[in-house]
C-alpha cells in the first residue's frame, strides 16, 4: 500500500507478466475500495475479507490505484493435466525450462502535484529491490531520498 499521504487517485502501479503462465501460477490478488477491508482504521491486513484475483496474461497490463490494496496471489505450482487445453503442456514446459520463474513488468506511474513528487518517490524506492533501479527524478523539485521512508508529522498535507 501506499504512503499515507498519497492520496487515492494520484499514483497507479501497472503490472503484465513477460510470458504465458500456467493456470496454477498465481496472478494478482486485490481488495476493491468497496470491500470491508477499508470500512475500519484497524482491520488487520489478514482480515478474513476475500480477495479479487486478475490472472496475467502476456502484453495485458492491468492498472490500479497506487493506495489499493494488493499482493501477489499465493500459489504453489502443478503441472496441468494431460488434455488441459491448447497450449497449456507447452506453457508448463517452457515454465520449467525456464527455472519455475514468474517475471513481471511493473510501471508505476506518480502525481505531477509538487507537494507529492517525495513520497511518490519514496514509496517508488521502497518497492524497488535495487539501487541501480531506474526512477525518474523531477528536474524541479529536490527529493531527499536519504531520509527516512515517512517523514515528520509537522510536514503540511498535500493539497
Amino acid at each position: 500500500m501506499g504512503h499515507r499521504r498519497i492520496p487515492r487517485g494520484s499514483s497507479f502501479t501497472c503490472l503484465a507478466s513477460l510470458g504465458e503462465l500456467p493456470p496454477s501460477v498465481g496472478g494478482l490478488e486485490f481488495w476493491p475500495w468497496e470491500s470491508a477491508l477499508y470500512r475500519e482504521a484497524s482491520a488487520p491486513q489478514d482480515a478474513q475479507v476475500p480477495p479479487c484475483v486478475h490472472r496475467y496474461r502476456p502484453s495485458s497490463f492491468v492498472a490500479f490505484d497506487g493506495r489499493l490494496k494488493h499482493r501477489t496471489q499465493p500459489f504453489e505450482y502443478a503441472r496441468a493435466p494431460a488434455g488441459a487445453g491448447p497450449g497449456a503442456e507447452a506453457c508448463c514446459d517452457a515454465f520449467e525450462a525456464g527455472g519455475h520463474l514468474r517475471v513481471l513488468v511493473s510501471l508505476a506511474f506518480g502525481s505531477s502535484d509538487a507537494g507529492l513528487a517525495r513520497y511518490n518517490h519514496k514509496m517508488l524506492r521502497k518497492q524497488t529491490c535495487h539501487e541501480e533501479a531506474l526512477i525518474r527524478q523531477s528536474p524541479q523539485r529536490e527529493v531527499d531520498i536519504d531520509s527516512e521512508l515517512d517523514t515528520s508529522a509537522s510536514d503540511p498535507e498535500p493539497q
